[in-house]
């Protein structure tokens, strides 16, 4: 009986310390984005928006310019009456110059603060990321809520991932992958989504466009939907082809002579062809398999470019380190200085691109 007597006391003194606020008192932010700062004294340009909870569709956003985001939450606090708190966030920028220096630090400070959730999306914005987030969009007031559905459905509908504070942090600590964002910018009146950063650790050191990132997702996972667009060469003619896919199926051999390693991707494709801008007769099998053919050698060129892009910048965003780590000892991995092998792999690509239907409008 003591013992129950004394554990209602303890709860009723500590309910009393909590801080009970309500709906009204909070400024939950939905997005944050962090940028190099102009002021010399000062290393990070913080902007995060919070809708006002008393009216609908109305957003305000707090600004600080601080060397530590502990300081950096002091001052947004100073400049509203109510409680910040991060539970709401959805999406978090970073500015590309920010992101070229570094930003680990600040996903860390995600990781400590239980607030924050795993799940919350990151991208490097092109320009600053206070552009992207007090950009006005017609339809849409919530930036943050904006982005993170576009980059949800741009990772559910097509082949171009969204990438949570949890994935990156995996990708970072892993020592056989590198990280990427996606990266927006805005249009003033639009927000879109335009390629992705590659992250030597977590400095951003190149990017890519999306055209380009297709052939990258497509040497680093399989897919059930997604399409792809090329132009490809008939007769000396160049020809445009959409290509919609509903399957891919990729392999990663990896051999090892002497100290040398060699990378081989075999990579199976399954789609329609829903857009031809040529003159040849699509029933006819043979001008089926002369367009398969020359899509086969686009797609191996143009992944054969992406392997030599990425070696060229160090980055491993495919994971060939996984590979090449699964395929060896624990002591052959940790004896080898990957930094310096990664760039000399002789790397070989076998697509095999089969069209399943044809529309029959072109």
């Amino acid at each position: 009986m003591n013992k129950l007597v004394f554990l209602l006391i303890f709860i009723f003194f500590l309910t009393g310390c909590m801080n009970n606020y309500g709906i009204d008192d909070l400024a939950m932010i939905s997005g944050i984005g962090f940028d190099a700062s102009k002021h010399e004294d000062k290393h990070l340009d913080i902007t995060a928006m919070y809708q006002v909870p008393t009216e609908m569709d109305v957003f305000e956003y707090l600004h600080a310019s601080s060397n530590s985001l502990e300081n950096a939450d002091i001052e947004m606090m100073s400049q509203t009456k109510r409680q910040v708190v991060n539970g709401q966030l959805r999406i978090s920028l970073f500015g590309e110059e920010l992101a070229k220096d570094g930003i680990f630090p600040i996903i860390l400070s995600f990781l400590r603060d239980p607030s924050v959730g795993p799940l919350v999306s990151l991208a490097v914005a092109k320009g600053t990321a206070k552009e992207i987030l007090i950009t006005k969009l017609e339809k849409e007031p919530n930036t943050g809520s904006y982005i993170e559905t576009m980059l949800e459905r741009l990772d559910e509908e097509y082949v171009y991932p969204s990438v949570n504070i949890l994935q990156f942090s995996r990708s970072y600590y892993d020592d056989g992958i590198d990280p990427i964002l996606p990266m927006i910018l805005t249009t003033k009146r639009n927000i879109l989504l335009d390629g992705f950063a590659l992250f030597k650790d977590d400095r951003m050191v190149a990017s890519i466009t999306n055209a380009k990132a297709i052939y990258l997702f497509l040497l680093s996972e399989d897919f059930k939907k997604g399409v792809i667009d090329l132009e490809i060469e008939i007769g000396g003619k160049k020809e445009d082809v959409h290509l919609s896919y509903v399957r891919t199926k990729h392999k990663i051999k990896v051999k090892k002579e002497n100290n040398n390693f060699s990378v081989n991707f075999d990579i199976h494709i399954t789609g329609n062809l829903e857009g031809y801008s040529g003159k040849q007769t699509l029933s006819k099998d043979t001008v089926q398999k002369e367009i398969e053919s020359k899509i086969n050698n686009v797609l191996n060129s143009e992944m054969k470019d992406m392997l030599a892009y990425l070696q060229k910048n160090n980055v491993d965003p495919v994971g060939v380190g996984e590979a090449v780590r699964n395929n060896l000892s624990y002591n052959e991995w940790k004896s080898i200085n990957w930094e310096e092998v990664y760039p000399k792999i002789n790397f070989t690509t076998e697509v095999n691109m089969k069209i399943r239907n044809m529309s029959k409008f072109h």
